[in-house]
């Protein structure tokens, strides 16, 4: 097992700065892929070693929740995490499911996927202020 670690320092996510290891981190790094804006994270290397360009990375669905979804475009999102979600060099295989709230305009994200780690399962709130892990 890998000893990598990450800070979690932002208020979204943690309200304390504390290390977060495997699958906390794998879940954060998750939400933090799906709520970044394509082309806003600047090209590096990850914690891992992989190299990220920043026209790779990212999905936004934070503007999308209070769009009227259609079932072809709720399949065309789903098909969109999915791929985010195996670009990440911790996550092997996954499953994205996706539930929508008219009433609360908010998509809920459950992902199951397996990596290095193990088995990562989390289950993410989507609104227009942010991507939230449940």
């Amino acid at each position: 097992m890998s000893l990598v670690y990450t800070m979690s320092c932002v208020s979204d996510l943690s309200l304390v700065p504390k290390r977060v290891t495997g699958t906390r981190r794998v879940a954060e790094r998750l939400a933090r892929r799906l709520s970044t804006p394509r082309g806003t994270l600047l090209d590096g290397a990850t914690s891992t070693g992989a190299t990220i360009s920043n026209g790779d990375w990212g999905m936004d669905i934070t503007n999308l929740v209070e769009d009227v979804l259609t079932t072809r475009a709720l399949a065309d999102m789903r098909a969109e995490i999915l791929a985010q979600v195996l670009k990440d060099p911790d996550v092997d295989t996954a499953t994205v499911s996706l539930t929508t709230s008219t009433a609360n305009k908010s998509l809920t994200i459950k992902i199951q996927g397996y990596g290095q780690h193990g088995i990562v399962e989390a289950t993410y709130v989507a609104t227009s202020a942010g991507v939230f892990i449940q």
